[in-house]
């Protein structure tokens, strides 16, 4: 089926600046357009063998340019953040799509567009309770300062390889890369509780046979609070300061006392901690699994708080 294309009112540019595809570019002032690995889409990228056939389309409507997933398998992220429904996209975003990074650039403007665009317009944030998921590479600077930034990348795509397909499988409604690692959110603690066991296990197997520095070490937090959404999607405020917090800790930060855990049981990686407020709403049985290490200062944050392993 044919689509109707819209006036040519704005020209934009799409530069593949990362990715098997990396130089290729694509201009146009004809809309919508579909990027997918599939010949027939406007604008192909055939070799990321994690972009779908038909992954997303970008168009032009209320004088703004839009991205849409179509449903692909791994998504599709503006700036790190993935994207759940129509969102619009801003001159100089990256679009990333599988492995491959893309910059979108509007060239011109009609004056129609301009005055459209000076318009007033507002945006609004919102809260709502989430189950908040973090994890991140353990040393990472590290890691890159004695054995070089290679090394590094090869362990960044295996996390990606590893923790994508994980997020997708259970649901997370909310997905932002953070350079070394993700932050998700997730609606069901049970779902955000089996995700981080799920990439636990798969890092362990993605390590099976390998030496040092080629095994990738990590480290998870699970916490439960208010969430500010910002009108792009994105997620900020006290909960997930705390989230990052607790994927930092340290023995260092403990309150020591006769029924906290020893130093030597204390992981420094390849772990996964949550806090009071996330193990409260667990299931019973789940809650089995867990076990209370004491209470912990978290930087920034005031007071001690229960902190548990799992």
């Amino acid at each position: 089926m044919t689509r109707k294309k819209e006036n040519k009112i704005i020209q934009v540019k799409l530069l593949v600046t990362r990715g098997s595809d990396a130089g290729k570019v694509y201009e146009t002032g004809d809309f919508p357009f579909t990027i997918g690995r599939d010949i027939q889409n406007e604008f192909p990228i055939e070799k990321d063998s994690n972009i779908s056939r038909n992954h997303a389309e970008i168009s032009f409507s209320r004088a703004k340019i839009w991205l849409r997933d179509l449903g692909s398998t791994n998504g599709s992220f503006i700036n790190n953040v993935r994207i759940n429904k129509k969102t619009e996209l801003q001159n100089g975003d990256t679009i990333i799509i599988g492995k491959t990074f893309i910059q979108f650039i509007i060239m011109q403007h009609t004056q129609k567009t301009a005055r459209k665009t000076d318009s007033n317009t507002f945006s609004y944030e919102s809260m709502t309770e989430e189950c908040i998921l973090v994890v991140d590479q353990h040393n990472s600077s590290g890691i890159s300062d004695t054995y070089g930034d290679e090394v590094v990348i090869k362990l960044t795509e295996a996390l990606n390889r590893i923790v994508i397909p994980v997020l997708n499988r259970y649901k997370a409604g909310f997905i932002k890369g953070t350079g070394d690692g993700f932050l998700a959110t997730f609606k069901n603690p049970e779902s955000c509780f089996k995700a981080g066991l799920a990439i636990l296990e798969r890092t362990k197997k993605t390590n099976h046979g390998k030496r040092e520095p080629n095994r990738l070490h990590i480290r998870i937090s699970l916490h439960h609070g208010q969430c500010v959404i910002e009108p792009n999607g994105d997620r900020h405020g006290k909960a997930v300061n705390i989230a990052f917090r607790l994927d930092s800790l340290k023995y260092k930060d403990i309150k020591k006392t006769k029924t906290s855990i020893m130093k030597e049981k204390f992981k420094e990686k390849d772990r996964i901690f949550c806090t009071k407020s996330f193990f409260e709403i667990l299931a019973k049985s789940e809650q089995k699994k867990i076990q209370r290490m004491g209470a912990f200062k978290l930087k920034g944050i005031k007071g001690y708080h229960p902190i548990f392993s799992i």
